[in-house]
């Protein structure tokens, strides 16, 4: 009951009080914000500019992938889901990439991921389709190939 009373003998001390820290709360809220948009800034821009790095793709491609991510008996490079799962994980620095990715806040690295994975994808793919062309004409049937 105090405090109440308090209250009403100064309302208007009250009132000032409260109208002042909003505007606080409201200038630090755009603070926030800015810090937040430059941390997006720069996190995206390092996404956009880190070094990826894949292997060259060895001419056991198929077997090794299929050791460690079973692919279908007969191999269509351009859809093997396994395949570019392989040449992702095991023949390019996605694993040490997607570890200083999770080093970003929660509400970054949500943002992030997509964006480093259809960079990652489409090396992988064009570094697919490229060794798929220069393989030997004996071990590719159009663009199937035969697991041996």
């Amino acid at each position: 009951m105090r405090v109440e009373g308090w209250i009403d003998a100064n309302q208007e001390r009250v009132e000032k009080a409260q109208a002042s820290r909003a505007k606080r709360s409201a200038a630090a809220k755009k603070v926030h914000e800015k810090v937040r948009a430059q941390k997006r800034a720069l996190a995206f821009a390092w996404v956009d500019n880190v070094e990826i790095v894949l292997e060259p793709l060895p001419d056991d491609l198929i077997e090794r992938a299929n050791r460690r991510f079973p692919l279908r008996a007969v191999v269509d490079v351009e859809t093997e889901k396994g395949l570019r799962a392989f040449v992702r994980h095991c023949l390019s620095n996605y694993e040490s990439l997607l570890t200083l990715l999770r080093g970003y806040e929660p509400w970054l690295s949500e943002d992030l991921y997509p964006r480093l994975r259809s960079r990652i994808d489409a090396i992988v793919d064009q570094a697919l389709m490229e060794w798929n062309r220069c393989t030997t004409e004996d071990q590719i049937v159009g663009e199937v190939v035969q697991i041996p």
